[in-house]
This record gives C-alpha cells, structure tokens and sequence, in this order.
C-alpha cells in the first residue's frame, strides 16, 4: 500500500509541476520548440510588426508603420552563422499583415543566439544580399531601401525603419531678382529662362556593390560628367525647377562644376566639397544635399546649400512620376 501511495503522491506532483510551468508561461515569453525541449536551441519564428521607410534606426518596440498596402512586401536575408547554429535564408518574401508581416514560405526561425539578418523594399524575386547602385537623374523604380538588423528567439515583435541606399544631389535653378542696386551684378534676369542643356562633373562613385548585410559600398569613384539636355523653365525661390540625381554614397573631395545654357547663353559655376559635404567628407546615404543655383543676367550664383535627412517628401523622376514600387 505505501509504493501505491508512492507512485499516486508523485504522480500528483508531476502534475502540478506541469501546469505550474503552462501558467508561468505568456503567449509572448515563453517558446515551446517543435522538439519539446526548452532552454538552449529553443525556436521561435521572425516576428515583422511593422516596416516604415526612410529613417536610420532600427526599433524594437510598436510604431505606427508607413508600409501598409495590402502589396507591400520586403525581403528577408539571414546570414550563414554555423557556430551559432544558423542556416543562410535567401530572399524571405514577407508581405504586410496585421498584426505581424506574413510569408507563404518557411518563416525565418531564430533560436537564443543573436542571427545577423538584413530587409531590403521593395521585394524583388532575383533580389540579393549584394546590390548593385549607380549614379544617374533620379529613376523613381531604382529606389531601395534596407536595414541590417539582429534578432534571437527573446527579440519578440520587431518594427523596422528601413533607410535610403542613395544620397540624393538636388539641383534648384531659380530666376535671380534685382537687389536695388542698378550697378550690382546680382541684378534681375529679365530673359525667357530656357535651359536647354546642363551638366556637372564631380568625382563620384558611378557605381558600386552594397552589402546589405554590412551597409557597406564597393566601388571605384572617378571625375564623371552627367548630362541632361530635356529643356525646362527656371523657376521661383518658392517653386523653382528641380533636377534630382541618384548618387551612389561616397567620400567627396575636390569640387563639383556645372554648365548650364540658358537662352542660349552659357553659365558656370561650382561648388567646393567642404561647401557642399561640410567636414564629413562625404555623400552618404539617405542624406539630400540641395544646391540653390539663382540666374543673373551674366553669371550663375550658388545661393544657399542645405544638407538635411531625406525623408517625408515625395521625389518625382523627369517623367513626373513617384516612387512606386514595381
């Protein structure tokens, strides 16, 4: 009768142990892996509760989203980490949901140990790890975003705010205005305005390979000249005609010279890298640099250079269009 009791008593405990560790356990804390084992090696999938565009962070708790088209969709990256028991995972599809992000594929499995992961918008089906940049006029359907993040199985629900690869090079022609002095040279232009051609050499990188992974670019940077040659109207110092170029981030030295014909007439002038870049050095990613050009009627002048984040505007390419994702 007392081993009956025995096993009964133990039997019981084993019971209570049991339910006391179920209770113990939230829906968000606590991982019950596919194997039933816990502690080391435990699992749990990738949770995306939001994604936003344009700023350089990376936020681990609830905010607002920007991407919450029905088609939004970006790709997940997981680097291979053996020592750490991590496969590669290669262009995860994750497409908006509510209240996490959905993929119709194998979720991206974490475990305790911190994986390196990276998300690039908008998703590509031949997307990449490595991505090829180049400098030109401003295409609105060669835009990129991408964050490299880390997460494990205790990183729970992660918002993320995914940043530029490009540096934009705003160029604002503006019709000069008469300061009231006859003699002055920064006198009013009177003529029609037409810039019929205009083009500017600087020392850039004309192309290179982002890591996305790393943030990093490779990539030759020589004295290059960008042409553009579709006329348009200079405008206003509150609505002026813009020219947008997609630069791939680099260092800046030396200076930036352009060339415009306006009515027929040619203009030049130019801009030195500590004018334009300030002491960094360099046109790095997801930064606007904006160069104020006003028309004189003898001479171009650099008017104000303004270096900002690039975020909360619409850009337009030549044809008018916005960045939509394909």
């Amino acid at each position: 009768m007392k081993i009956k009791k025995c096993k009964i008593d133990c039997f019981q405990k084993s019971c209570i142990l049991l339910c006391m560790a179920l209770f113990s356990c939230s829906q968000y804390d606590c991982v019950v892996p596919d194997n039933g084992k816990t502690g080391e090696g435990e699992r749990a999938s990738l949770g995306i509760g939001g994604v936003s565009t344009g700023r350089l962070e990376v936020l681990t708790r609830s905010v607002t989203a920007e991407l919450t088209a029905a088609t939004d969709a970006i790709g997940i990256f997981r680097k291979e980490d053996t020592g750490k028991g991590y496969e590669p995972v290669h262009n995860r599809k994750y497409t908006y949901g509510t209240p996490l992000w959905e993929t119709d594929g194998e979720e991206v499995v974490l475990i305790d140990e911190l994986a390196e992961l990276t998300a690039y918008y908008p998703y590509r089906e031949d997307g990449a790890s490595s991505v090829g940049l180049s400098s030109e006029l401003y295409v609105a359907s060669k835009e990129i975003y991408y964050c490299p993040f880390k997460a494990s199985n205790s990183t729970g629900p992660i918002t993320l705010n995914l940043r530029r690869a490009y540096a934009l090079l705003r160029f604002n022609f503006i019709r000069g205005i008469g300061d009231g002095t006859p003699t002055s040279a920064k006198g009013e232009y009177t003529g029609d305005g037409k810039i019929s051609s205009f083009t500017f050499k600087a020392t850039l990188r004309i192309a290179g390979i982002l890591d996305l992974f790393t943030g990093t670019v490779e990539g030759e940077a020589w004295e290059v000249a960008f042409n553009y040659n579709v006329p348009i109207s200079i405008g206003t110092t509150t609505a002026p005609a813009v020219l947008d170029y997609m630069v791939v981030p680099s260092d800046f030295t030396g200076e930036l010279s352009f060339t415009l014909m306006v009515d027929g007439k040619e203009m030049k002038g130019k801009i030195s890298a500590s004018d334009l870049c300030g002491t960094s050095g360099k046109l790095a990613e997801g930064t606007k640099y904006e160069i104020n050009a006003i028309i004189r009627p003898t001479e171009v002048e650099i008017g104000t250079v303004e270096v900002e984040e690039w975020i909360g505007e619409v850009v337009k390419d030549p044809s008018g269009d916005p960045f939509v994702p394909e």
